[in-house]
Order: C-alpha cells, then sequence, then structure tokens
C-alpha cells in the first residue's frame, strides 16, 4: 500500500519473540517504517499540528509518558506521569507530578497542571478535580466557568451539557442531573 506524506501514521506491533511476549512498537508513515528509540511502551491515536506535521501521547519502555511526533522523536519528553488523547478542540490532558493540565498540538502547555484530576476538554469546557469530591467546571483559556462545585461531574457533550452530581443539602445525599457552563 503506497501512504502519501499526509496520510495519518499508524503503528504496527512487531512481535519480538515466538511466544509473544515480547514486541516492537513501529510507526509506518509516508512508505517508512519507522522504530523509536528508545523504544515505546504505548502510543496513543495521532493527531494532525497546524504545522503539517503530526503528534501522539506515547510511553516510553521506562513508564514515563510524553508526546512525540510522526518520526518518533519526543516533542515533549517522557517525564509526565500520564498523558492521553487530542480532543476535538485540540488539547490534551496530562498529568506531571501528580498535577493535571491541557496542552495543544504544538506540545505547548496551554493550561498549566495544577487539577487532582481532569476530563477531556470538548466544545470548550471541562471537568476538573479541584479538591475532595470537589469538581468544577473551566474553559479553555483554563478560567472557573461559575462557582459551583459538584462531587462529580462527566464530560461536556455536543450540546454542552455535563453529567452532574450535586449534594441535596436537605437529605445530604448525591443526586445525578445534567448542567450547562454555569452549572445550572
Amino acid at each position: 500500500m503506497t501512504q502519501t506524506a499526509s496520510a495519518t501514521p499508524c503503528l504496527a506491533k512487531v512481535p519480538l519473540d515466538a511466544d509473544r511476549q515480547a514486541y516492537a512498537l513501529l510507526i509506518v508513515h509516508a512508505d517508512r517504517a519507522i522504530a523509536p528509540q528508545p523504544a515505546l511502551r504505548q502510543v496513543v491515536e495521532f493527531e494532525s499540528t497546524p504545522h503539517g506535521g503530526f503528534i501522539s501521547a506515547a510511553q516510553a519502555h521506562d513508564g514515563g509518558w510524553g508526546y512525540i511526533n510522526e518520526q518518533g522523536q519526543w516533542l515533549v519528553p517522557p517525564t509526565l506521569d500520564n498523558a492521553r488523547g487530542f480532543t476535538e478542540d485540540g488539547v490534551a490532558r496530562f498529568c506531571r507530578a501528580g498535577r493535571w493540565g491541557y496542552l495543544n498540538l504544538l506540545g505547548q502547555e496551554v493550561i498549566a497542571p495544577q487539577f487532582d484530576d481532569a476530563r477531556p476538554l470538548r466544545n470548550g469546557l471541562a471537568a476538573v478535580k479541584t479538591g475532595p469530591h470537589a469538581w468544577r467546571i473551566i474553559d479553555l483559556q483554563g478560567q472557573f466557568t461559575c462557582a459551583a462545585t459538584f462531587a462529580d461531574l462527566g464530560n461536556f457533550g455536543a450540546v454542552g451539557l455535563a453529567p452532574a452530581q450535586p449534594w441535596d443539602p436537605d437529605r445530604g445525599l448525591p443526586l445525578w442531573g445534567y448542567v450547562d457552563h454555569r452549572g445550572q
């Protein structure tokens, strides 16, 4: 199969022993198979960058996470605790020193790691954990959109709503419903 240079890179998992316990990950792109050095343990789906390249979250063989380009070169070194793929908004979650933040398709931090946990940023909104049983809503700039706090808060969907679990102050029990960017 002939690929063009603009085709999204794909991965090939090549067994290195007969019982398939050890394997190598190869990046197949532009009619080439690239064996990243050092070897990679995992690679998330590649996304195109604004400059015509590609970027993907990847896990190094020692367990550290970072972001690589289509050549297997580190754009963000594998010094992260965790790294996730990109959303339609062009941002990805990452964790460094136990705190979650977001970066863009160029591998640049756009929201510094400051949250206990973070959901994907979709449709300009994300749920972030700011303390025990305390989830809040942020926008693409990392600003809180309201003062509301929830026991749990899910991903925002295409219609701008997220499943939320506020506390019923009268009974001291959690409730489930959906909220918009204002926490309503």
